[in-house]
């Protein structure tokens, strides 16, 4: 197996864990979060990618239909929460890359 597909996939796990943890302690989705969570979507379907590579392609079972199931619904979760936020001004992102560190 590809070393760099476990990589990814270690790499998707400490991406999502800053952004959600980070979301969580300051109560809001902050530019930097959904960045983060971006950061883990990508890795994640890199890591996975590879992976279906190694094995073949996709496999029928539990694990690999699962897998399928949670590639596709991150991006649409990811979609959900960036229009829900931008829609709503007491949601909205809050900060800017601009105002790093700042409390705005």
């Amino acid at each position: 197996m590809n070393p760099l597909a476990s990589t990814f996939i270690t790499s998707a796990l400490a991406f999502y864990t800053i952004g959600v943890w980070g979301e969580r302690i300051i109560g809001r989705l902050r530019w930097w979060n959904f960045a983060f969570f971006v950061l883990g979507l990508v890795c994640d379907t890199l890591g996975t990618g590879m992976m279906f590579a190694f094995v073949g392609g996709m496999s029928f079972d539990v694990h690999g239909i699962s897998g399928v199931i949670a590639i596709v619904l991150m991006p649409a979760g990811h979609s959900w929460s960036s229009s829900r936020r931008t829609r709503s001004p007491s949601r909205s992102f809050t900060g800017s890359p601009s105002s790093c560190g700042s409390s705005g």
